[in-house]
């Protein structure tokens, strides 16, 4: 939580835990904000809008073609069976909420237990969505023709 954020120092002075020499609302701490927020911003835009974005070009892509091609960004769901694209988005989603449970929960237990009660979710999410394309059946009727 907040409280393992910021320190008191003393009656008037707050700092960083992670870094005591930086005062909170100081002019130094002021002018180091913005390239904070530049560069959380520049994270989450990375990581979760862009994949949703590629995600969305793909299925206009594949309405457009009658699902002869994915487009330019075919490559983020390669191998992936045509209605299983959602899970580039879900996998983001999950990887956010790991590196952002720290941050929500104060307690590391805490902290673990939702990281791996969130890993046995997408394994179990995984196994009946089956996201990949399963080529056993192909392989199969190849032999019997054979």
């Amino acid at each position: 939580g907040l409280g393992d954020v910021y320190k008191r120092q003393g009656p008037n002075v707050t700092t960083v835990a992670a870094f005591p020499q930086l005062e909170c609302y100081s002019k130094r701490w002021l002018r180091l904000i913005p390239c904070a927020i530049a560069a959380t911003a520049s994270w989450a835009g990375l990581y979760v809008i862009l994949p949703g974005w590629a995600v969305r070009t793909i299925v206009v892509e594949r309405r457009k073609t009658r699902g002869a091609s994915r487009g330019a960004f075919g490559f983020v769901t390669k191998n992936f069976q045509d209605p299983t694209y959602f899970q580039v988005i879900l996998v983001s989603f999950k990887d956010l909420l790991l590196v952002m449970s720290p941050a929500i929960f104060s307690d590391a237990v805490t902290s673990m237990a939702l990281g791996g009660l969130l890993y046995v979710a997408y394994s179990l999410l995984t196994m009946i969505a089956l996201p990949y394309t399963d080529n056993s059946r192909a392989r199969l009727k190849s032999k019997k023709q054979e």
